[in-house]
């Protein structure tokens, strides 16, 4: 009986290991950032392409050495997510689609 209750608990230990270990994984490698740590580079690119645009989140990641800067704000003509290289280089630009249910 005391053999039983050392494997239920080796298992239940290694399967919370394992979990963690997943998620770590599939965790989102961007870091959230206040809008006062854009660069202002970064900020000049996306009011430059995409003529009113106001940021209302950003963040950051590091992707193949670069730092890139994830833009999500608003314009006249709907909502945009713009992915900015840290020296102002625009490397995608989409317009978020409108749910018309």
């Amino acid at each position: 009986m005391q053999m039983w209750r050392v494997v239920l608990v080796v298992s239940v230990v290694s399967c919370l290991a394992g979990c963690a270990s997943i998620k770590s994984v599939f965790k989102d490698d961007e870091d959230k950032i206040p809008l006062s740590s854009v660069p202002t580079a970064v900020t000049a690119t996306a009011v430059a392409t995409v003529k009113g645009f106001a940021t209302t989140k950003a963040s950051m990641e590091k992707h193949e050495g670069r730092t890139i800067y994830e833009l999500k704000g608003k314009a006249d003509a709907g909502e945009y997510e713009l992915k900015i290289t840290a020296d102002g280089k625009l490397i995608r630009l989409e317009l978020e689609e409108e749910d018309k249910d």
